[in-house]
């Protein structure tokens, strides 16, 4: 929550850094610990870090925006292309993880 309330207060670039790796650490620890609140917290804080982080690209995007519509490009091609490989499974152990948070903590 310390580091949420810093980036909301402070937005920077390391400070969003920050976040997104205890945020990541909250959702490991959640779901080794199978704690519900801990992991949907960790959830939630990576979604605002992430949030921020596509703040600071659309910032980046009016300094250049062909090196980062370029970069984006590769990143969308290549989940999607991933996303069409593996949807199944991935969507699988999704409703596996929620049925397994039904007993936890």
């Amino acid at each position: 929550m310390a580091v949420l309330g810093q980036l909301t207060t402070e937005a920077t670039v390391p400070t969003s850094f920050l976040c997104l790796i205890v945020s990541i650490g909250m959702v490991i620890a959640g779901f080794h610990y199978q704690e519900r609140v801990v992991f949907l917290t960790g959830l939630v804080s990576a979604i605002i870090a992430l949030g921020y982080h596509l703040r600071f690209a659309v910032q980046l995007y009016a300094a250049s925006p062909w090196g980062l519509l370029a970069g984006m490009g590769i990143i969308i091609i290549l989940s999607a292309s991933y996303m069409e490989k593996h949807a199944a499974r991935v969507f699988g152990r999704l409703v596996v993880l929620r049925e397994e948070m039904k007993v936890w903590r």
